[in-house]
């Protein structure tokens, strides 16, 4: 209908409290809000949530739901592999048999993918909009539990003498599910790795092929939209 106002369907169902939905409450706080909230329709990310609230109509004791925004930010994250992705490992000379044998050195001698320094600069200021940057990183396959901790050693000792700046860590078991390692943390995360299998398995968000786009173009182009 023609000047109607159309409120954003939710994309998921609205929960509500029942022990909570009385009108002895609600004259007591109409502006009362419920802890649950959803985001919108079509997995668009938006900065603030939706929170709904109900309130009397007028003229009877009938109530109607009044949706309004919140300023309270969703949780977001972009969560970026290394190897094959930022770190050329596998053009490291040896790289396979040296890691057989159980030699972190390759992890260390990697030379960048890309421009560290501006992909440095466009992650501070994703991170400045409310993103969290972490790595997410597979060790070494079939290692002991003392090249792990080397590996993941030799893996940050990368990141500092590149001068990359992250939130959170993670070096995980060689085909570990790397959603889990941020499933409960974010409300949306897209993951950045060069292995196809990896992406198609990552439901959490989008994703982003570094071997076929420019990666630091691709988070300016998140950056902009503001999602």
């Amino acid at each position: 209908m023609a000047g109607r106002l159309r409120l954003p369907r939710p994309e998921f169902q609205l929960y509500h409290h029942p022990n909570n939905l009385s009108i002895d409450n609600l004259n007591k706080n109409l502006a009362l809000k419920f802890p649950d909230f959803v985001h919108f329709a079509n997995r668009q990310i938006n900065t603030d949530l939706l929170y709904y609230r109900y309130s009397k109509g007028k003229g009877n004791n009938k109530m109607k739901i009044i949706y309004i925004k919140s300023h309270v930010r969703i949780r977001r994250s972009i969560n970026l592999d290394m190897d094959g992705t930022i770190a050329d490992l596998y053009g490291v000379k040896d790289w396979l048999p040296l890691l057989r044998s159980e030699n972190p050195r390759p992890y260390r001698m990697a030379i960048p993918m890309c421009d560290m320094t501006a992909l440095n600069e466009v992650c501070e200021l994703l991170r400045a909009d409310g993103w969290e940057i972490n790595i997410i990183t597979w060790l070494s396959k079939d290692s002991s539990e003392e090249y792990k901790d080397a590996v993941r050693k030799a893996k940050r000792a990368w990141l500092k003498e590149q001068g990359f700046h992250y939130d959170h860590f993670h070096g995980i078991q060689y085909g570990a599910t790397k959603a889990d390692s941020v499933r409960d943390r974010y409300d949306f995360s897209i993951l950045v790795d060069d292995n196809k299998k990896v992406r198609d398995g990552w439901h959490i968000g989008s994703t982003i092929d570094p071997t076929a786009e420019n990666l630091v173009e691709a988070l300016k182009e998140i950056l902009e939209k503001g999602a």
